[in-house]
C-alpha cells in the first residue's frame, strides 16, 4: 500500500491529538496565546480537518466538509480568530477532524501511482515537495505534528502539564 509508513505515523498523531484534547476547555478553545499570528485549538482542529479532507479529495474521494468555506476559515494562509461566530462549533470541528482522519486511512489504498507521481497541486510548496506523493507524505507526518505541537504549547500556556 502506498504511504503505509506515513499512515502508521498519521494514526499515532490522531491518538496523540486525542490525548491533547482531553483537557481543552471548550469556552477557551477560540482563545489565542498571544496576538496576531498565533493559533488557537479551534483553528488548529479546523485546519487539520480541512487538510484531511483535502487529502481525501486528492485520493479521488468526496470531502465530508464544505472545502471552500472551511478553506476560507482554516485553509493555508488563514488566521486564527478569537471569535467563534460564523464558524463550526467545537464539537463540529472535532467530528470533522476525526472523520477526516478516518476517511484518509480508509481511502489511502485507492491512491494510484499516477496520482503520487503527479506534480504537487500546491504550487507554493512544490519547491520543497515536487510530487503529490511527497506532499501527501509531509501532510500525513510532518504537517500534523507541527500543528499538534502548537496545540501542546497552547495547553501548557493554559497550565496543563506536558504529555511527554
Amino acid at each position: 500500500m502506498a504511504l503505509k509508513d506515513e499512515i502508521t505515523t498519521y494514526q499515532f498523531w490522531k491518538q496523540y491529538g486525542e490525548s491533547l484534547l482531553q483537557n481543552v476547555d471548550v469556552d477557551n478553545a477560540w482563545k489565542r496565546l498571544s496576538g496576531e499570528g498565533s493559533h488557537n485549538p479551534a483553528w488548529i482542529m479546523g485546519h487539520l480537518a480541512w487538510v484531511a479532507n483535502m487529502l481525501v479529495e486528492g485520493f479521488g474521494e468526496t470531502s465530508q466538509i464544505d472545502m471552500k468555506a472551511w478553506g476560507e476559515r482554516f485553509g493555508m494562509g488563514s488566521n486564527s480568530t478569537d471569535d467563534a461566530d460564523g464558524g463550526p462549533s467545537w464539537d463540529e470541528l472535532l467530528a470533522a477532524w476525526r472523520e477526516g482522519h478516518d476517511a484518509v486511512v480508509a481511502h489511502v489504498g485507492n491512491v494510484t501511482a499516477e496520482i503520487l507521481a503527479a506534480p504537487n497541486p500546491f504550487e507554493a510548496l512544490r519547491g520543497s515537495f515536487p510530487t503529490t506523493g511527497e506532499f501527501f507524505s509531509f501532510l500525513l507526518s510532518g504537517h500534523e505534528s507541527l500543528h499538534l505541537g502548537q496545540l501542546s504549547a497552547w495547553r501548557r500556556a493554559q497550565g496543563e502539564s506536558p504529555l511527554f
